[in-house]
């Protein structure tokens, strides 16, 4: 049995899982229930096997998993990483942000909000794109080119970060992001009604994101 023992290992999906654990913590029984959840999304395991371990296994497992609590991702520089063979990188400058990236961040919003899903898998795939670094011959240091923006590979990406995308890579600076100057004219942007129900979901949301990044 395999499972994973720090943040440099866990992925966007199963970030978006132990996310969902958390937000829901008042309906679990005991911290014993959420710690059962966490080592099955960690692990190879379903639930119910977990629950069916011995005890001595299951406070084993405890204590892999206790960095979720204990720990927080460590802080990155927004350099290219690497996955697979392509180089990706979070958008450099907020502040630079295209006509038609804030559309696509309003409208994947907007619509995850009809819907009652998590949006943050898709403004990843549009904040987060392939790049390519040179080095500047005027300044004589490397320099780091995100990928023009284009709506053709968003799903694909979706897809890749969900089971790629590792959480020290987005965390701190999507974190940024959500409570910066651009993210608020968005906001601004929307009706009341869904303003009101925007922010409620992001309150939850950036809660997390701050608990995991400070």
């Amino acid at each position: 049995m395999t499972i994973k023992t720090s943040w440099d290992e866990v992925n966007l999906g199963e970030y978006l899982r132990i996310s969902k654990v958390e937000a829901d913590e008042k309906n679990l029984k005991s911290n014993l229930e959420k710690q059962l959840k966490f080592i099955a999304i960690l692990s190879d395991q379903t639930e119910k096997a977990i629950g069916q371990m011995d005890n001595k296994m299951f406070i084993t497992l405890m204590k892999k998993v206790a960095f979720l609590t204990n720990s927080s991702p460590r802080v990155k520089k927004n350099l290219p990483f690497k996955i697979g063979d392509t180089s990706y990188i979070f958008h450099p400058n907020f502040n630079s942000l295209t006509a038609g990236e804030m559309i696509s961040v309003e409208t994947v919003i907007t619509d995850a909000l009809k819907e009652k899903r998590a949006f943050l898998p898709e403004l990843l795939a549009i904040l987060i794109r392939p790049c390519i670094s040179d080095k500047d011959k005027e300044q004589g240091r490397r320099v780091h080119k995100i990928e023009p923006f284009d709506v053709d590979n968003l799903e694909f990406r979706q897809g890749l970060f969900m089971k790629e995308l590792k959480v020290p890579d987005f965390i701190t600076r999507v974190e940024a992001f959500m409570t910066g100057a651009k993210r608020s004219q968005i906001i601004t942007s929307l009706s009341s009604v869904r303003k009101n129900q925007l922010e409620t979901q992001e309150s939850a949301l950036r809660k997390l994101l701050r608990k995991r990044s400070h």
